[in-house]
């Protein structure tokens, strides 16, 4: 039988080689077009946008909306904003004490080191924190404010709790920080590590602004929430429900009976003469007893607890990308000039 025979030229064999190598190349990129095609669920760019219209947080020098973060995978954020520093309102008289940085308006500056990359949700609820419980605090157990937050850090493309595999930490979504220490406006510092068991000021200090971040932020985990946050205090805007109206706080923290001498109402609903409270931001409440969250969840996995089932499987490869290319609109670094130590009675 007749076999018909077919032989390419060594010009047509390179054309068909050279075809393949291409055909195989589009299936790569196509590949990689439907992973970048990946969104972010979508009440994290509604809520963005809602915090921005609602100017909660506003642009300044120590405020700034950097590039959008676009990646890895569905890491980033559309608006996210480089922060190092924010303000609080502070009594006129203060203004004549030289270890505090202060802006028109009598509003004191208060570093957050390093700079932090956070959304505005973030941003509004650390500024309302810092300008309430935590400020309030510092005067009532150390009778001088916070001049610095210093941080492990706040933006990391990462699994939750650096585990490959694991679903994505609200780190990755710049919605999310890690507080390591707080300065006092003497340079005393005030870390978690050691003052979580500490001097009973900073214990009582620390209890107290922990137990006010929980109206602040939906997840708080501070040490004794689990192995891995024995030296700072995690917070959050996770959405833990479908409404987001529920919070998460470990361990459960009483608000702290105030120290010998200190009125039992707090500082800032005193009006006191050297922090007062931030307009439209309400007094904390009495201290003394415990204050209950309905919402809450007791019972807890170990580790950063996040309900991201509506987020794409992370795939473990870009974790160690932390955050976002400085450029030279970024916000100038504040550097606090601490007065001398305070001496103890």
């Amino acid at each position: 039988m007749w076999k018909p025979s077919f032989t390419l030229s060594k010009a047509a064999r390179r054309v068909a080689l050279w075809s393949a190598v291409l055909i195989g190349a589009g299936a790569v990129l196509a590949g990689c077009g439907s992973f970048r095609r990946e969104k972010r669920a979508e009440w994290r760019d509604q809520a963005e946008v809602a915090c921005i219209k609602s100017g909660r947080v506003r642009e300044g020098q120590y405020v700034k909306i950097s590039k959008a973060i676009d990646g890895p995978g569905v890491c980033g954020a559309n608006y996210p904003m480089k922060v190092a520093a924010l303000a609080t309102p502070v009594a006129p008289e203060m203004a004549q004490n030289g270890n505090l940085i202060l802006t028109s308006g009598n509003m004191m500056l208060t570093s957050i080191t390093p700079t932090a990359t956070l959304s505005c949700p973030m941003v509004s609820s650390v500024d309302d924190w810092l300008a309430g419980e935590v400020q309030a605090a510092a005067m009532t157990w150390f009778g001088q404010p916070v001049i610095e937050l210093v941080t492990f850090g706040s933006f990391a493309c990462r699994p939750m709790n650096h585990r490959a595999g694991a679903r994505l930490s609200e780190h990755s979504f710049a919605n999310a920080i890690d507080v390591k220490a707080f300065r006092l406006a003497d340079g005393r510092s005030v870390s978690i590590v050691k003052g979580w068991r500490g001097a009973a000021d900073e214990q009582g200090f620390l209890r107290e602004v922990t137990h006010g971040a929980c109206k602040h932020f939906t997840t708080v985990l501070a040490p004794g929430s689990d192995a891995l946050h024995y030296d700072h205090l995690h917070m959050d805007m996770a959405r833990h429900s479908a409404r987001g109206d529920r919070r998460v706080c470990r361990p459960k923290v009483e608000m702290p009976a105030p120290p010998a001498g200190v009125p039992s109402e707090p500082l800032m609903a005193q009006q006191s003469p050297l922090i007062k409270p931030a307009p439209g931001i309400a007094a904390p409440r009495p201290r003394g007893g415990m204050e209950t969250y309905p919402d809450a969840d007791p019972v807890l996995s170990d580790g950063e607890t996040e309900d991201l089932g509506s987020e794409p499987n992370f795939n473990g490869k870009h974790f160690d990308v932390t955050g976002s290319v400085t450029n030279p609109n970024d916000p100038p670094v504040l550097k606090q000039r601490p007065g001398p130590p305070r001496r103890k009675p």
